[in-house]
C-alpha cells in the first residue's frame, strides 16, 4: 500500500560481498560469472525479499517520534585517492610515499551527518559519511568499516539501531599517501599495491562513530 513516491532507495558499497545486479550485460565476466555460479542469482533474489520484508516491517512497526540532527567531524580516516603527479599524468592511488605525486585532485568532506529518530521504547540512528568502503580486502565476506561503525553505535548507546547511508565517495578512500608508523593499522599490501586490513577498518569505523 505505499505508494511509489513515497520510496527512496540508496545504495551503499563493498568490495567484500556477492556481486548483487545480474542483468549488467555489459561485464561479460559479471554475466560468465552468474552462468556459472547458481548461488550468485539466488542471493541477488534473496536479497530483494529481504529489503522488501524489511520495508513492511518498518510500516508496521511505525510509531510517533522526535527526530533531530547534528554534523559532526571524523579527520583522518578518508583521503583523495586521485592526484596529478610531476609528469602531468593523473593516477588513482598511486601509493604510499611515492615521490612523484605533485598533489591530490579535490578535497575530502569529512563531515559526519547524523538524524536521530526517538521513540518511546527505542530508538534510531542514520550516519552519512563519504568514504569508500574498501579497507578490509582480500577475498573475505565483509560490510566493512559501515558495518563495524554500526556495532560500535550499537554497543555504545542504549536501545540503539543505527543505519549507514554512503556519501559521495567516488574518488574517496581510506588511504593516505603519507602514512607513518601506527597509521597502518596492522594492514597488510593487496593485490593492487593498497594497504587493507580489519585492524585499519575497525579504526575507521571507530573515528566515525565517535563524531556521531
Amino acid at each position: 500500500g505505499l505508494p511509489r513516491e513515497a520510496v527512496y532507495i540508496h545504495s551503499t558499497h563493498t568490495h567484500t560481498g556477492p556481486s548483487t545486479c545480474p542483468t549488467y550485460k555489459e561485464d561479460l565476466v559479471l554475466v560468465a560469472e552468474y552462468e556459472n555460479n547458481p548461488l550468485l542469482p539466488e542471493y541477488f533474489y534473496y536479497l530483494r525479499r529481504k529489503l522488501a520484508d524489511a520495508a513492511v516491517m518498518a510500516l508496521n512497526d511505525l510509531k510517533p517520534a522526535r527526530m533531530g540532527w547534528a554534523v559532526g567531524n571524523a579527520p583522518k580516516v578518508a583521503f583523495v585517492r586521485r592526484f596529478r603527479m610531476k609528469d602531468g599524468k593523473v593516477r588513482t592511488n598511486p601509493g604510499v610515499g611515492n615521490p612523484d605525486i605533485l598533489h591530490p585532485i579535490g578535497d575530502v568532506d569529512e563531515r559526519v551527518n547524523v538524524l536521530r529518530f526517538d521513540r518511546a521504547d527505542d530508538s534510531l540512528v542514520l550516519v552519512n559519511f563519504g568514504n569508500h568502503p574498501d579497507a578490509v580486502g582480500d577475498s573475505l565476506i565483509s560490510g566493512d568499516w559501515p558495518t563495524l561503525l554500526r556495532h560500535r553505535l550499537e554497543k555504545a548507546l542504549d536501545n540503539v539501531k543505527s543505519i549507514f547511508f554512503n556519501g559521495a565517495q567516488g574518488d574517496v578512500n581510506h588511504v593516505n599517501v603519507n602514512a607513518k608508523g601506527g597509521d597502518f593499522n596492522d594492514t597488510f599490501h593487496d593485490f593492487d599495491d593498497v594497504d587493507r586490513g580489519y585492524g585499519h577498518a575497525r579504526h575507521m569505523g571507530n573515528v566515525v562513530a565517535a563524531a556521531v
